[in-house]
């Protein structure tokens, strides 16, 4: 769904300025709720499978990675390639039970139909237009964001990066309530992503086996460059 440099899997998403909401059409608002839900289910799985912000648990990651291939079109290519990461040294029993959890997740969102491919292809030209993750009606700067690079980096299905606000109220019992904001992650661990409002945020790392935390503020009309963030050092 979510073309990620050098890595058609479900990763990122490139936005620009903030369009009011005002703007969109019913259409166009529910393309847009729906092509965000596929990012958080995409993200959470991630979450659980690198213990970033969860302590790491195979089965929930891919219990939320079935909800997201279940809301792809259906003749999307590669999702058995998708879920075997994910499946990977997991028995029969762990499997069924996540596929049990990814229905539940389904109800429990109410996330309803899956996307269709013409619902796809229409909605790729309104994530260049809006920052779908936001729910805030405050102007974004597109000139506003942030820019760095990971090392040690290893390859995209072994390793991740993502973004939220930071909260001092958070409550972290449920995931689907602390949505990542979408970040565009290239092979070589460089990240980068404009729109953003002034405000501080927490980056979220893993690659390697390695596991840290980088908090950071952003002003407005600024685009913070974190430099080199060197895993070694941060853990």
């Amino acid at each position: 769904m979510y073309k990620r440099s050098g890595c058609y899997v479900t990763s990122i998403l490139f936005f620009t300025l903030m369009t009011p909401v005002f703007a969109l059409s019913s259409d166009e608002a529910r393309l847009l709720q729906k092509d965000y839900q596929l990012y958080k289910l995409w993200s959470i799985s991630r979450d659980y499978l690198f213990g970033m912000t969860h302590k790491t648990d195979r089965v929930r990651a891919l219990a939320w990675q079935f909800a997201y291939v279940d809301h792809l079109p259906i003749r999307y290519p590669q999702k058995n390639a998708i879920l075997a990461t994910y499946q990977r040294g997991l028995s029969m029993e762990q499997i069924a039970q996540a596929e049990v959890m990814a229905s539940n997740i389904s109800q429990k969102y109410a996330l309803g139909a899956a996307m269709s491919e013409g619902e796809m292809s229409a909605v790729y030209p309104l994530r260049d237009e809006t920052n779908t993750w936001s729910k805030a009606l405050s102007p974004r700067n597109k000139n506003t964001g942030v820019t760095g690079r990971v090392l040690p980096w290893s390859d995209l299905d072994h390793s991740e990066i993502l973004l939220r606000q930071e909260r001092v109220d958070r409550d972290e019992s449920d995931p689907w309530d602390n949505p990542f904001i979408p970040l565009t992650v290239t092979n070589t661990g460089e990240f980068y992503i404009t729109g953003l409002a002034a405000g501080r945020y927490e980056l979220f790392i893993s690659s390697l086996g390695l596991n840290t935390k980088v908090r950071f503020g952003v002003k407005a009309g600024e685009i913070r460059g974190l430099s080199l963030i060197n895993l070694k050092r941060q853990v």
